[in-house]
């Protein structure tokens, strides 16, 4: 089944499934019309007793006739209403019953269905008048039976002679199909004995013909479910085509979508959805390298510059000079990468010590503490503690106080509070502040704002991207606003710990 296709094995299953729900129907369906043909004829037979009884209990077992002239007897039985007259030859009587269930071959049948535990068996004659059959062939009659023992009564059994000759009187074959079945009729149990060969064999040809049209309807349903398997996938199949197609260099191109608002419609927009995922995350992915590959050509081409410049001409320079033009440029070639990893280390995804605990207000008092070139405010700090890495929460804060530093124009401050679950910090500057339309952008990488692009001031573009990146791995927001001292307020909201 594994190596079969969806369709294959949809269709399989329906062919399956439908094979069998409709055989166990069938089944259980020719099962009760069976039953149904026997009880209906057993009811018959129930009818012709009640009709008769009514006539048949005057006679009281004196009704005399004949059964060596087949014809005679038929004939006058059935001109005076079963039994009517008076026959010549022997009387009505237990022999007679033995000889009729011995003539008409079913006397083994009878035994096992309405026989007692002894064996004997008990024909109902006229009325109340009962020929007991033993199993030793003796005959006897008895005036009245237990309840519990069944009586068959003789009308039924000379009903099964006459059935087994033919108009011409030729012996048939012993082909009779016999249906049993036991009524209380005035505080007597009733054997009643019809034969249902007929009925049968109707029931037969339905029979044959529900399988046929069982096989029948099983081989369409595979049949229509393998042409509308094939028709519902085959968009599954250009999608497929598509994708196959579709390359790191391809991103832009698209997978086809049905009409419908079925599964595979919806499959088919998913995948353009995370196509165009994909294809922003490349875009960036190659701006990021190029930004980046820009950014750190600059530093590397100054130190390589002064390098040439004091080897041609030594006399222009001085050790001091180089060197000061070497720690520069190589502490910004630091700092690049160092956030140029941070930033790679941020796309992945990274679980969070539950363990770390970070003391906010420390780490931002020591921060706070180095020498920059505006004074810091920490008078608004007071204790918070979040769950984090220290490392990481001390980049945090040393790339928004030298962003507030960088931009301010005479003092700056910082704030640390605990409000119930959440712990803020802030950072504000006295500086030109951030205009609302540009205050999501700042926070993309390589972004520098209109007064900040020359490098001197602006730094590369990425402090404030590991600012955003790390806050929001460790589950909190940052955000801009209007800051008291005329400037910008950077705030950070982290859950407290």
């Amino acid at each position: 089944m594994s190596g079969l296709t969806i369709r294959a094995r949809l269709a399989l299953a329906i062919l399956v499934l439908t094979g069998l729900i409709l055989g166990v129907g069938l089944w259980l369906g020719m099962g009760l019309l069976d039953r149904q043909v026997r009880d209906a004829a057993i009811d018959d037979r129930v009818e012709v007793f009640d009709t008769f009884e009514i006539e048949l209990g005057d006679f009281r077992g004196e009704v005399l006739f004949d059964l060596s002239d087949f014809e005679g007897f038929f004939s006058e039985a059935i001109s005076s209403e079963l039994f009517g007259i008076e026959v010549e030859g022997r009387d009505f009587d237990a022999a007679l019953a033995r000889s009729v269930v011995e003539e008409i071959g079913v006397s083994d049948a009878l035994i096992d269905e309405y026989g007692t535990s002894t064996g004997d068996l008990h024909v109902l004659l006229v009325s109340d008048r009962i020929a007991r059959i033993s199993v030793d062939r003796s005959t006897e009659i008895v005036e009245s039976v237990e309840e519990a023992v069944v009586v068959v009564p003789i009308a039924d059994l000379f009903e099964l002679d006459f059935l087994r000759f033919d108009q011409f009187g030729e012996e048939q074959p012993d082909d009779l199909t016999l249906a049993f079945g036991r009524r209380q009729i005035d505080g007597t149990t009733v054997g009643f004995v019809a034969e249902v060969g007929e009925g049968l064999e109707a029931l037969d040809q339905v029979r044959n013909t529900m399988f046929v049209a069982v096989v029948v309807l099983t081989l369409l349903s595979g049949v229509a479910t393998w042409v509308i398997a094939g028709r519902a996938l085959r968009p599954v199949g250009a999608i497929t085509a598509q994708v196959r197609e579709i390359s790191s260099g391809t991103l832009r191109d698209r997978v086809p979508e049905p009409s419908g608002a079925d599964e595979i419609g919806l499959l088919a927009r998913t995948m353009n959805t995370m196509l165009g995922r994909l294809e922003t995350s490349d875009l960036r992915r190659r701006q990021f390298v190029s930004d980046a590959s820009h950014e750190l050509r600059t530093p590397v081409a100054v130190l390589r510059s002064e390098a040439e410049v004091a080897r041609r001409a030594p006399e222009t320079t001085t050790i001091d000079d180089f060197a000061e033009v070497v720690l520069k440029e190589s502490g910004r070639l630091e700092r690049l990468v160092e956030d140029l990893l941070t930033l790679a280390r941020g796309d992945e995804t990274r679980i969070l010590d539950s363990s770390s605990t970070i003391d906010v207000d420390e780490l931002v008092l020591e921060e706070a503490a180095r020498t920059r070139a505006l004074p810091v405010d920490r008078r608004s700090v007071s204790a918070g503690r979040v769950v984090g890495h220290g490392d990481e929460m001390m980049r945090v804060i040393a790339h928004l106080l030298d962003n507030a530093a960088r931009h301010g124009r005479s003092t700056i401050a910082v704030g640390v509070q605990t409000l119930g679950p959440t712990v803020q910090i802030w950072v504000d500057d006295d500086g030109p502040g951030i205009s609302e339309e540009q205050r999501e952008r700042i926070f993309e990488r390589f972004i520098r704002l209109d007064d900040a692009r020359t490098r001197d001031s602006g730094g590369a573009g990425l402090g404030l991207a590991v600012v955003h990146s790390t806050v929001a791995h460790m589950g909190g927001t940052i955000k801009v606003f209007d800051s008291p001292l005329g400037g910008a307020r950077f705030q950070i909201e982290l859950p407290a710990a």
